[in-house]
């Protein structure tokens, strides 16, 4: 089922109804629908750069964003495999998927999972981030735990580069880093 933006204001408004005020849902509504609505996978070919510096997850999605990057999104199994390409069989690896409820870093939400067999288990009940594992599966994990991490850089979906052919994703970007201020994720770091 597609989603109107009516249908999408109203379920922002919903779901935030009681931490934020209409102001706030309208202008996420706003920055959704024009700006962070998920884009089209075979418009966009992204980039998986894999960083072997460790880090928590909410530092390695920082420094993804300030090389204007964002931590792995993966949206099919090609770019499944594009990513494992780029990271070494013996590490665990942030991407960029976390329990609000399961969502990519950029918001965007995706059908596609490759999730190991016993995961997610929320293990402690405090594994809110995915990483890729070692054989190439995701699981669930802290989100203090330090690990290697994938960034990736994409192109901006066909809307947002008829809008903003030359500066897309730093808008994009731009949008994302308010929104985390507005409504910043509730991880435990």
């Amino acid at each position: 089922m597609n989603l109107t933006p009516l249908m999408l204001f109203l379920i922002i408004v919903k779901e935030l109804g009681s931490t934020h005020t209409p102001l706030q849902a309208a202008i996420l509504y706003y920055n959704y629908f024009y700006f962070l609505s998920p884009a089209v996978t075979e418009q966009n070919k992204k980039n998986y750069v894999y960083f072997s510096t460790t880090k928590s997850w909410t530092s390695a999605r920082e420094y993804c964003r300030q090389n204007s990057m964002d931590l792995a999104v993966i949206e099919n199994s090609e770019e499944n495999t594009e990513a494992n390409l780029t990271t070494p069989a013996n590490q665990d690896s942030w991407i960029g998927l976390y329990r609000v409820p399961w969502i990519w870093s950029d918001r965007s939400q995706s059908a596609f999972k490759n999730w190991r067999s016993t995961s997610p288990n929320n293990a402690g009940g405090n594994q809110h981030c995915m990483c890729e594992s070692n054989t190439h599966v995701w699981d669930d994990d802290e989100c203090a735990i330090n690990y290697v991490f994938i960034c990736h850089q994409g192109e901006c979906s066909s809307t947002q580069r008829k809008l903003y052919p030359k500066s897309c994703f730093s808008i994009c970007q731009n949008l994302l880093l308010f929104y985390d201020y507005m409504f910043p994720a509730k991880l435990q770091n």
